[in-house]
């Protein structure tokens, strides 16, 4: 995995925030 993913999983499993990180992925997915 890339970084940007780690990072994206640490978010996931420090915030528990899945709306947070759905939003994120879908930023970078309309790049």
């Amino acid at each position: 995995m890339n970084r940007k993913t780690v990072e994206v999983f640490n978010q996931v499993f420090t915030t528990g925030s899945v709306s947070k990180v759905t939003g994120e992925l879908e930023a970078i997915a309309s790049y």
